[in-house]
């Protein structure tokens, strides 16, 4: 696991360089894709409860936006690795339906 500080230096960068060094040093050193993703996931959070912090505002809604943004970077970069990576197994289906004319909503 990255320290912790590394993971959120990845996600605050503004010109979203080391977001793509961070997900391609992790692959090199054999992580899946999804365990990135998780990491990464992690470090969101912990941006967004610094910034939901009413004693000490750590992180601003620029923060927000450009990690946000290396998210997506981070997604992108990752989704030719991810197919396949986790299999679950299959119940069933699930159909859904309402009367014609009924005027309520589900849920």
């Amino acid at each position: 696991m990255p320290e912790k500080r590394e993971v959120l230096e990845a996600l605050l960068d503004f010109k979203g360089r080391k977001i793509r060094d961070f997900c391609l040093k992790r692959l090199e050193e054999g992580k899946r894709a999804y365990e990135i993703l998780e990491e990464l996931n992690q470090g969101l959070e912990e941006i967004g409860k610094g910034y939901e912090s009413k004693e000490f505002k750590r992180y601003f809604e620029s923060d927000l936006i450009v990690s946000g943004a290396n998210m997506k970077r981070a997604i992108e970069l990752l989704r030719p690795h991810l197919s396949g990576g986790v299999t679950k197994e299959r119940r069933g289906k699930i159909l859904l339906g309402t009367v014609k004319g009924d005027v309520h909503d589900i849920g």
